[in-house]
């Protein structure tokens, strides 16, 4: 018999698997680091460095852009939960930004930027399995919107003459992103998301700033959202929309870096790059990955590699000055929570 106390020889308990996942992924980002800073002394760090100075206050009307980017993604997420209850839709524009944040600029953390999304919709009333459940269903939405945008994207890229590698390896990139669907559909119809449910709950329970967060309800809630096509389609729709409007995001950097290209040229670089940073999911901030991508998009167009580097370290600066921001504000929102519940709890002066 096997003392519980002590596991059998070669198990491994979670909280070592959980340490080497997070091993794991510290070694990605610093492999991923290596390769952007070597391909930034490679090309010339003088050069990169005196092109992102030529974007100076340009770099305004880029965040401008990409908020909203955000606001139209917090659209989609806000036509799912009016479905099962009514509410402003900047709630769900502001835990769409905070999101971004935490997924940009913390992530080698534990805790998601959908879980911090969710928390934040519950801060403002919402109960968390309508959060988790219009979320999850959102998300959905999300990634067939990308599919479409990115097929838009190789439709401009085969009409420009452009054929080979590229156009089979982004097909590769976007038949493994949407993969997740046909799964997502059919657990939703075999009643498989009571586990995805539990997994919540358990997620949720590990973090003290989640307590009380009971998603509770998220299985109905999906199911209820599904048979609202229209909401669907709203989200579906703004989703595509923010894509959309991330190419001119594109051109906007481009132009500022002192580059002129067409909007069909954005479009399909921008269409490209978000492939290669969704199948590059494992490694935090798609680091090195998303300037090769860039690098190897761009020269279809003739863009020099210093340009690609640029933009892509641009849209790096762009994550860091709209992040930290968004880091603050969720930092403040939980501080204020947790001194309004200290000062319910205190008791009452004598009279």
């Amino acid at each position: 018999m096997t003392d519980a106390s002590h596991p059998p020889p070669g198990a491994i308990g979670p909280a070592r698997q959980r340490g080497r996942v997070k091993v794991g992924v510290a070694l990605l980002a610093l492999a991923g680091l290596a390769l952007t800073i070597g391909l930034i002394v490679h090309y010339g760090a003088g050069d990169i460095a005196h092109a992102l100075r030529g974007i100076g206050w340009g770099m305004v009307p880029v965040m401008v852009a990409h908020l909203a980017q955000v606001w139209l993604s917090g659209q989609g997420w806000h036509a799912m939960a009016r479905v099962e209850r009514p509410g402003p839709i900047w709630i769900f524009a502001l835990a769409r930004w905070i999101r971004e944040g935490v997924a940009g600029l913390l992530p080698l953390t534990q805790i998601g930027g959908e879980l911090v999304s969710i928390r934040i919709v519950v801060l403002h009333g919402f109960r968390s399995g309508i959060a988790a459940g219009s979320m999850i269903a959102d998300l959905g939405a999300q990634i067939a919107s990308q599919g479409i945008f990115t097929l838009i994207g190789l439709a401009m890229l085969m009409v420009d003459g452009h054929q080979g590698p590229v156009v089979e390896w982004t097909l590769l990139g976007l038949v493994a992103s949407l993969s997740v669907l046909p799964g997502f559909f059919l657990a939703q119809r075999r009643g498989l998301l009571h586990a995805t449910e539990a997994f919540f709950i358990r997620l949720a329970d590990r973090f003290p700033a989640f307590e009380g967060a009971s998603l509770e309800g998220l299985h109905d809630s999906i199911h209820r959202i599904f048979r609202q096509p229209l909401a669907l389609l709203k989200s579906f729709n703004a989703h595509l929309l923010s894509w959309l409007l991330g190419a001119f995001e594109i051109w906007l950097i481009l132009h500022f870096l002192g580059v002129d290209v067409s909007v069909r040229e954005a479009l399909v670089i921008e269409s490209l790059s978000q492939v290669v940073r969704s199948v590059a999911f494992a490694i935090p901030g798609a680091l090195g990955v998303q300037e090769g991508g860039f690098m190897l998009i761009g020269a279809i167009y003739g863009l020099p590699p210093q340009i690609c580097l640029a933009l892509s370290l641009a849209k790096r600066v762009r994550e860091l000055l709209l992040g930290i921001p968004a880091l603050l504000v969720w930092q403040w929102m939980e501080g204020r929570r947790l001194w309004s519940r200290k000062v319910r709890a205190s008791p009452s002066p004598p009279r």
